[in-house]
């Protein structure tokens, strides 16, 4: 039933088209014209007679007469596919002599590998699909244009990682956890194949060995190194070497004893290699993935592009995305808020300040309230500065500073600052709502990291508040 109505709606070469356009052919590629570049690496229109038979030889069965693996399987299938034009006419028994015999030559092929961006690929998805009114962009073809920067993407994630993983190491908490993988018997196994036919003198095999590794955390912007030699000198203490995809081999400082006595021969772990300065040799230090998380997000202050966005780690191992999916207390950096709405009383930076102790009564002025209901802030050094002015407080983050422009910086009520506070907090669409709380000022309040660095956004561009997206509008043959 279903072939009777599309042939009544439509002709057989636009059936054709539309089969042709859709269909598997192999190398990842979906459609005539993604296959001739896949294969061939020209548009379907520039093919010649031969290329076009291999692909056509491709419809039955891509795997089966796949040209990479399958070479003879190929070669007849292209033969049969010449023969049935020959027969029908649409080339010449001249035209065919010098196409048999052999393939077309085809363009070395790479498995397209996305090694970044998958948090905001996985926002992209989210925000794409009510914009275009579909349940899936995997349902169909569609093109979808965003805001990113690829370059920006790969570096705000490595500056992420290499962070979490330097907060874990200079505070004790990292922990060796194993390594990504072993390739002992990838390496015994292309040692033993060194034929002349397979052998690449220039390639050792734990280079090869590694090049083909698939590792878990593929996002990790770390390189990986493959631990090549594991010696104790006279003095007793392990020494370790490792060698790179690129064929250097190095050094590896390990920072914790358990790690080095835990990696064996063949182990595959995240290095950042640490280049020759001086007298110093090139050398490559253990990177470990930590167990605390973290996010970061680029926004182009003026439009709101989102640049780059990294919701964790790793994807691999938490898909949450913490810049749009997580709210967590921003602390100091809600700080700013409070200081706008003095500056907008009319104080200036070189105002001064008390730096000194405070105690706010509990809100609403209950005289029976507990004296545990009242609200004692310290600054982070449990110190306190004597006075100084508004400019400095900010630079050093003072939190009584802060806390005490609640009392005469914005109104003499404490209670009518907060409320001033919240209402600025409402109006840069930090929140949708606003709990009128003294521990809200130096940042208590959960708040997600998009909407704040939409808010830092707008004190770059004095007050113009962006709104972060990242779909981009073209307009094409009239329509947006």
């Amino acid at each position: 039933i279903l072939a009777v109505r599309i042939e009544s709606a439509y002709s057989k070469d636009k059936i054709l088209e539309l089969y042709l356009n859709a269909i598997y052919f192999g190398r990842s590629s979906w459609g005539i014209e993604m296959a001739a570049r896949s294969y061939f690496g020209k548009p379907a229109k520039e093919l010649s007679l031969a290329e076009g038979a291999l692909l056509a030889g491709l419809v039955k069965g891509p795997n089966v007469y796949n040209p990479d693996r399958s070479p003879d399987r190929a070669l007849d299938r292209v033969a049969y596919v010449l023969s049935r034009m020959e027969e029908d006419k649409f080339v010449t028994a001249g035209q065919l002599e010098p196409l048999l015999g052999k393939l077309p030559p085809t363009i070395i092929f790479e498995h397209p590998q996305r090694s970044s961006g998958f948090h905001f690929v996985d926002f992209l998805d989210r925000s794409a699909r009510p914009v275009a009114g579909i349940e899936s962009l995997t349902s169909s073809g569609y093109t979808v244009r965003s805001t990113i920067n690829p370059a920006l993407q790969k570096a705000t994630e490595a500056a992420l990682q290499e962070g979490l993983a330097r907060y874990e190491l200079n505070t004790g908490r990292s922990r060796f956890q194993g390594a990504e993988s072993n390739l002992a018997e990838a390496v015994a196994k292309l040692s033993g194949d060194d034929t002349p036919s397979n052998s690449d003198k220039a390639s050792p095999p734990w280079r090869r060995a590694l090049e083909a590794a698939r590792l878990s955390l593929y996002d990790v912007q770390w390189p990986a190194a493959i631990v090549i030699e594991k010696s104790a000198p006279r003095k007793g203490a392990l020494t370790l070497r490792v060698g790179l995809a690129d064929g250097r081999t190095m050094p590896l400082t390990v920072a914790t004893a358990d790690a080095r006595r835990a990696l064996k021969l063949y182990d595959v772990v995240r290095v950042r290699v640490m280049p020759a300065s001086g007298k110093k040799a090139a050398r490559a230090e253990l990177r470990m993935p930590p167990s605390v998380q973290g996010a970061a997000v680029v926004l182009e202050n003026r439009t709101g592009r989102i640049l780059a966005m990294a919701g964790g780690f790793s994807y691999p191992l938490s898909q949450l995305n913490r810049v749009t999916q997580a709210h967590r207390q921003p602390g100091s950096a809600l700080k700013p808020l409070t200081y706008l709405a003095a500056l907008a009383k009319g104080l200036q930076p070189n105002t001064l300040v008390w730096d000194e102790p405070v105690t706010f009564p509990p809100i609403g002025g209950n005289a029976g309230a507990r004296a545990s209901d009242s609200w004692t802030p310290k600054n982070y050094d449990g110190r306190s500065g004597g006075i100084m002015t508004l400019r400095r407080a900010l630079e050093t983050s003072q939190n009584l500073v802060t806390a005490r422009l609640l009392e005469g910086g914005l109104d003499w009520d404490p209670e009518r600052s907060l409320r001033r506070v919240c209402e600025l907090a409402l109006e840069a669409q930090l929140y949708g709502e606003c709990e009128p709380y003294y521990p809200f000022v130096p940042g208590a309040q959960p708040v997600r990291l998009l909407d704040l660095a939409a808010f830092y956004a707008a004190i770059a561009t004095e007050g113009a508040l962006p709104s972060p997206y990242a779909l981009e509008a073209v307009e094409e043959s009239g329509r947006t």
